[in-house]
């Protein structure tokens, strides 16, 4: 019995963190103006929704990959990250990238995918990248990462069932 909970438990979770992405780009935009005070934003690739500047930023990752400047590996986890952002901060106009993972409970591995994609990132670019991470609630443990690095955090109020 115990195990039949925790498995509908884990497809709950993934659901949960399906519907996080798909919402994403939109819950993630005001929460950035308002964190970083943001302006010209840029999705530049997100796993939900189709970006104009999507085949831009391919070209050069793949450029930078074929170049020998990043690995399969890197080339992989930023293709895989859930959104990437590049948008000018107001009081400097300076660029920054942010690699933004959405997960219904943040955990180690979220924080450590986020922060090895805005490492790549910013060798890239060249630009200050930023991890982001998004969801209902975050470990201990991946809170502590996330301060380390200085990374940004946001948790968001799961949603209420429907009636």
């Amino acid at each position: 019995m115990l195990k039949a909970q925790n498995r509908m438990s884990g497809r709950l979770g993934n659901l949960e963190g399906f519907e996080l992405e798909r919402r994403l780009h939109r819950i993630v935009l005001g929460y950035l103006f308002t964190m970083y005070r943001l302006r010209r934003p840029q999705i530049l690739m997100s796993v939900s929704v189709f970006s104009p500047h999507a085949e831009n930023f391919i070209d050069k990752l793949s450029e930078a990959n074929f170049a020998g400047k990043i690995t399969e590996q890197e080339y992989r986890r930023v293709t895989d990250t859930d959104l990437i952002m590049k948008a000018r901060r107001r009081e400097d106009s300076a660029i920054v990238y942010y690699a933004v993972e959405a997960s219904s409970v943040i955990d180690s591995r979220d924080v450590s995918r986020a922060i090895d994609t805005a490492k790549t990132l910013q060798y890239i670019y060249g630009d200050e990248a930023t991890p982001i991470f998004l969801g209902y609630e975050i470990a201990d443990d991946a809170q502590r990462m996330a301060n380390d690095y200085s990374a940004g955090v946001i948790i968001i109020n799961r949603p209420s069932p429907p009636l």
